[in-house]
């Protein structure tokens, strides 16, 4: 799942290695005005998006963090509550 201005959108992501910067696109699409980072939920275990995905984010001026999906889903929530501009992109467990 994408979720992209408060709006939960389908995302095809079913693991981590099959991540690439175009599953970002819409996110690069809105820039660093509208999206100051992107939480990533990586799946079961924590682990280290590919280089291709943080090279893209940071051209972007999009930050990146990254974390096991559970912990994700808790953290946007918190941080949407404090008003942060994100995007959450979740690969599910």
């Amino acid at each position: 799942m994408l979720i992209l201005q408060d709006e939960a959108r389908p995302w095809p992501v079913r693991s981590l290695a099959e991540l690439t910067p175009e599953q970002f696109a819409e996110v690069i699409g809105l820039g660093a005005r509208e999206v100051e980072f992107v939480l990533l939920g990586v799946g079961q275990v924590n682990a280290q998006p590919p280089r291709a995905v943080r090279e893209a984010l940071a051209r972007a001026g999009i930050g990146l963090e990254f974390m096991d999906t559970p912990t994700a889903a808790r953290t946007y929530n918190l941080l949407t509550a404090e008003g942060r501009r994100l995007a959450a992109a979740l690969i599910a467990i």
